[in-house]
């Protein structure tokens, strides 16, 4: 389907997304209107965050190719972040900073709205879900929104946005390193059980590839910029 011009693109891994916030909004509220409004909240707000990062890449004149919904989370795929630190910033930032936002009014229209009952907990749920997404996405971790606002601050400071980008792996991969130590540690002590360092296992493999693959790609940009002059 296309939304304000964008094709939006849902693969089929992301019915596990679908199924994990039914799932939830069933135990939280033990009806079918939790249910659907647990879904409908989870995808307007994934989506109202990808799509900010789209509107302010337009102001600066970048074309959005489409937004795609995976297992763990969705994507807007950009030609590209602008070619200055204070562009890359600004495009990252909007996303988090929208999550923060959809919080707030959740918050307000639960607080000020005449809701009750099933409807005030799927507020909550969003109030709650927009303010992890809003904090997750500030994490200094390719792919994260964190990364990216990471690496525009690195590219102004050093001046290089190849440069930057290295740092910001590397910075990314200590963070992986540290998550990973820390699992273990709270596994050995008895406080983590050790099916869920498993689950923490993988998302620091697909963390870790990522910025794998944001240095092959910088790497590739680099290449070509040479070959053009």
């Amino acid at each position: 389907m296309r939304l304000f011009g964008v094709p939006v693109r849902f693969q089929f891994s992301s019915l596990f997304l679908f199924w994990i916030f039914g799932m939830y909004g069933w135990n939280l509220t033990g009806s079918l209107f939790g249910v659907a409004g647990c879904i409908a909240i989870f995808l307007i707000s994934l989506l109202t965050h990808e799509f900010m990062h789209v509107f302010v890449a337009r102001r600066y004149g970048i074309p959005c190719h489409g937004i795609t919904v995976m297992m763990l989370g969705a994507g807007a795929m950009l030609k590209d972040m602008g070619d200055r630190p204070g562009k890359m910033f600004a495009i990252a930032a909007a996303g988090p900073a929208t999550s923060f936002v959809l919080a707030g009014a959740f918050l307000g229209i639960g607080a000020f709205g005449p809701f009750s009952g099933t409807a005030a907990t799927v507020l909550a749920f969003g109030v709650m879900l927009n303010l992890i997404l809003g904090i997750f996405n500030t994490i200094p971790m390719y792919p994260l929104d964190g990364g990216r606002l990471a690496h525009a601050v690195a590219w102004k400071l050093v001046g290089d946005e190849q440069r930057g980008r290295v740092i910001v792996v590397w910075l990314s991969r200590a963070l992986i390193v540290g998550l990973l130590v820390w699992s273990a540690y709270t596994v050995f002590t008895g406080s983590l059980h050790a099916f869920d360092l498993l689950w923490r296992g993988m998302i620091a493999l697909f963390l870790w590839s990522a910025g794998t693959l944001e240095l092959r790609r910088g790497a590739n940009e680099s290449s070509q910029d040479s070959d053009n002059q």
